[in-house]
């Protein structure tokens, strides 16, 4: 148990409450919920946290100190009877903005993931002028973010990809997925039409058709999989806008998770471009799981 130097009242603790994990990860898993709900959120997070062979860190932030002891004895009942006996876990209950103390826990623990329950919906200018706890964590956080909805059953991943992340890594993150669950995979990427505007002085090259487009993507898209080692996958090439796409073809195969790649983009580029996983984030039905796309240089020198 570990105190706060400015306050007698624990700021984290451990529970007694697993076996010996099998492969010990490089950090932890980390569980986002309300002191007073979200079981189901705290059975995923330990399930994907004993499947990574990381230990799991319940995070609750609270309005003011004098919560902390009540959130902290309530979240000790819950645990005892929602995890196994003898299940590691590790409680951070935190005083301030929910966000930020979020991120201050990631970075205290090393997450490898940040799982967070279903949140208020959100408009797409809110999301832009003054985001909610789900968009500034995808934002921000710097590992995969799995936001949970409740929607299941059918085990199908749908994966998204853009074609131009180095190392495949929303590939390699939906290829697990599909692993750890025994279900299907579906990969996609969305093709959206390309405006052709001459200008009166000069010639202008013609584009290629949207069929020439379309297999030269479909054949991207079967070097991608096989580079990493997908087999047995679906792979599909839609034509239109990337984040309604996604969203029709996850409601036509009932896919039970959407894994999405984000760059991250801040400020006035973000107000421009927008974004394809916020967009997904804010209107699936299903599970999303957000992975983070290394710059090319950063993913260079790491691989």
């Amino acid at each position: 148990m570990r105190r706060a130097l400015s306050d007698p009242v624990p700021h984290s603790t451990a529970l007694p409450l697993t076996p010996p994990r099998l492969t010990p990860a490089a950090g932890h898993v980390v569980v986002a919920v309300a002191p007073d709900g979200g079981d189901d959120v705290l059975r995923l997070a330990w399930a994907r946290a004993r499947a990574r062979g990381a230990p799991l860190v319940v995070c609750a932030v609270v309005a003011d100190a004098e919560q902390r002891p009540s959130a902290l004895a309530h979240l000790v009942r819950r645990l005892a009877e929602l995890l196994p006996a003898r299940a590691e876990v590790e409680l951070d209950v935190r005083v301030g903005d929910r966000a930020d103390e979020i991120l201050a826990s990631l970075h205290q623990h090393h997450a490898i993931l940040l799982v967070l329950g279903p949140a208020q919906r959100e408009g797409a200018l809110t999301s832009v002028f003054r985001p909610g706890v789900a968009t500034a964590l995808v934002r921000a956080a710097a590992c995969p973010v799995l936001l949970v909805r409740g929607a299941g059953g059918s085990r199908h991943v749908l994966a998204t990809t853009d074609l131009d992340a180095p190392g495949w890594p929303t590939l390699r993150a939906a290829a697990d997925e599909a692993r750890r669950t025994g279900g299907a995979l579906t990969v996609l990427h969305c093709v959206e039409p390309m405006l052709q505007v001459p200008a009166p002085d000069f010639a202008v090259a013609s584009l290629p058709s949207p069929e020439v487009v379309a297999a030269d993507v479909a054949a991207t898209l079967a070097r991608a999989a096989d580079e990493v080692g997908l087999t047995g996958a679906t792979l599909r090439v839609e034509p239109g806008a990337p984040g309604a796409g996604i969203l029709a073809v996850a409601h036509a195969i009932a896919a039970d998770l959407i894994v999405i790649g984000t760059h991250g983009r801040r400020g006035a580029l973000r107000l421009v471009l927008g974004s394809t996983a916020e967009e997904v984030i804010r209107d699936a039905t299903c599970d999303v799981l957000v992975v983070r796309h290394a710059p090319a240089a950063t993913a260079d020198a790491t691989s």
